[in-house]
């Protein structure tokens, strides 16, 4: 089976972030210095970006797989209901609506202390 680069995630979902771990960097950057120091001390910044990852990856179609920042899959696939308008993999809107917000909150040291 012939894998094949589907874009990366700067190039398919946010041009401002090489990476779903970019994306969490700069959503904590709101957050006071205490709070960032906390969530990376404890062990909630990994979890928070696995759970990203691992919310993105549901998403995607079977055999796609975002690895680092690439979306990585087989070269022919079944995407019905994966596909633009132009029969394109739509990763953006695959992953637009998970909430990052919420995938933090759950892990908050501050709320779950």
């Amino acid at each position: 089976m012939t894998n094949t680069i589907y874009g990366t995630w700067c190039n398919t979902v946010n041009t401002y972030a090489s990476s779903p771990d970019d994306e969490v960097e700069a959503y904590i950057t709101g957050g006071g210095s205490h709070w960032r120091e906390l969530l990376e001390t404890s062990g909630a910044l990994d979890r928070i970006k696995s759970e990203y990852r691992d919310e993105i990856d549901a998403r995607l179609p079977p055999d796609v797989a975002l690895v680092g920042e690439q979306f990585i899959g087989p070269e022919e696939g079944e995407f019905d209901g994966y596909v633009d308008a132009d029969g394109e993999l739509d990763i953006a809107a695959l992953v637009e609506d998970i909430d990052l917000g919420e995938i933090v909150e759950k892990h908050d040291p501050d709320i779950h202390a």
